[in-house]
This record gives structure tokens, sequence and C-alpha cells, in this order.
């Protein structure tokens, strides 16, 4: 068989039984890097934004507050109900406690777009609490991921500096 041929025919099955030997490991990695919530904080999460969607802020606050003192939550599913908490408070006006909650999110080993969305978020309750120097360290960050196609966040960091 000349070398051409060889090459052909063995570069791929060499690829595909490379794959197939560190599929186990990749499944590992991939799992790691996609978090989930259990089936209990999944039901009780939604039942707090059914709550909130129909303008019962005290409903969801109270399930709200169960899920955050669970000792047994994920990083993830701790960065989710305080996220929802900060949102909340936000809902109601209330923006020193909404910053809070998100500053809480963030202190918790969340996903990376997670966190970059709190970011954002938490500079634009800053914003609306008139604390500049928050906002912009926040927006600021966010920006710096590259994620502002429409310069929407260039407005609120000018708002912050103005």
């Amino acid at each position: 068989m000349n070398r051409s041929l060889r090459t052909r025919i063995l570069s791929p099955l060499l690829l595909v039984l490379g794959l197939a030997l560190h599929a186990p490991a990749l499944h590992a990695e991939a799992e790691k890097s996609a978090p989930s919530l259990s089936v209990s904080f999944y039901k009780k999460l939604s039942e707090a934004h059914d709550w909130l969607q129909k303008k019962h802020s005290e409903n969801s606050r109270a399930i709200l507050q169960k899920l955050s003192e669970q000792a047994d939550n994920s990083p993830y599913e701790n960065g989710m109900v305080w996220s929802m908490l900060g949102y909340l408070h936000y809902q109601n006006g209330d923006y020193k406690p909404s910053a809070q909650a998100y500053e809480k999110a963030l202190q918790f080993d969340i996903p990376p777009q997670l966190a970059q969305d709190t970011r954002r978020i938490l500079g634009q309750v800053y914003l609306a609490d008139s604390e500049y120097a928050k906002a912009a360290v926040h927006l600021d960050r966010w920006l710096e991921q590259g994620q502002d196609s429409s310069g929407e966040i260039n407005i609120q960091l000018a708002r912050c500096y103005y």
C-alpha cells in the first residue's frame, strides 16, 4: 500500500479512535461546563418566578428566601436564587437590596455567561440608584468581554462619567 493511500485511510480512522477513547473525558468536561438545577430546586424557582410574574412579590420572596438558606445548593443554584432575588428587589424599586443580591450571586462559582449577564444588570441597578462609580466598574467589566454591539452600554457608561 502506498504512503498517501495509508495516510488517507489511517488518518480518519485514528481520529475516530482517538475521539472514542477520549469521549468519556470529553463528556465529563461537558458536564462540568454545563451546570444544571436539581428538579426540586427548579420547581421551587419556577414557582417563585410565577408568583413574581403575577405581581405577588411577597410569595416569591418567601420561596426564594427558603431556597437561599438551603445548605445543599450547588453554586449555580445559589447564583440563580440570588439573581432572582436581585430582580425581585429591582422590580419593587428597592435598588440597594437588589444590588446586594446581585453582588451575592457573583460570589458563587457560576457559569461565565451568567456572571457576565449579572455584571451588566448590576451595573444598571447601580446606575438607577445613582451609584455611578460602582455602575461604571461593572459596566466596564461587561464591556471588556466585547458583547455590546448596539452601543447601549457605552451610553450608560457616559451617564456614569458625566
